[in-house]
C-alpha cells in the first residue's frame, strides 16, 4: 500500500503544481524527496512546489478542514494512508490525481479526462 502511495505521490508533483499559489516561496528542485512524519488522525498538508509541510489538523475538526479548504496554497493532504488533492470537496484548487499503470518516469501524457478529483468517499485503485 505505501508503495501505491510514493508512486501517486510521485504523480502529484506533475499534478498538483496547479493548485499552489504564485508566490510560493522556494521552487522545490525536481528530483527532491520530502519526509513526512506523520501523527495517527492528523492531516499533513503539503505542497508540492515547495516540497513542505505547510500545516497539520485533527483528523474530524471541521473548522480547521473548513480552513484548509479554502486555501490554494497546499497540493496533497495525507492522513492515516488517505490522500486528499486540492480539489473537489477537499479544496478550492484545480488538483487532481490520476491512477497509473507505469512508473513516474515512464509517465508522458494524462489525460484530462483520467483526473480525479476529490469526494467524500474514498476510491481504492
Amino acid at each position: 500500500m505505501y508503495k501505491r502511495i510514493i508512486v501517486l505521490l510521485s504523480l502529484a508533483v506533475i499534478l498538483f503544481t496547479a493548485c499552489s499559489s504564485d508566490d510560493a516561496s522556494t521552487p522545490a528542485s525536481e528530483n527532491q524527496t520530502l519526509n513526512i512524519k506523520t501523527k495517527q488522525d492528523q492531516w499533513s498538508y503539503i505542497s508540492m512546489s515547495s516540497g513542505k509541510v505547510l500545516g497539520t489538523s485533527a483528523l474530524g475538526d471541521s473548522t480547521a478542514e473548513a480552513s484548509w479548504k479554502n486555501r490554494t496554497d497546499w497540493d496533497i493532504a495525507i492522513c492515516n494512508g488517505i490522500i486528499r488533492t486540492n480539489s473537489g470537496t477537499s479544496g478550492i484548487g484545480k488538483g487532481g490525481i490520476a491512477n497509473s499503470n507505469v512508473s513516474y518516469e515512464e509517465t508522458t501524457n494524462v489525460s484530462d479526462a483520467d483526473y480525479q478529483v476529490d469526494m467524500d468517499t474514498l476510491q481504492v485503485w
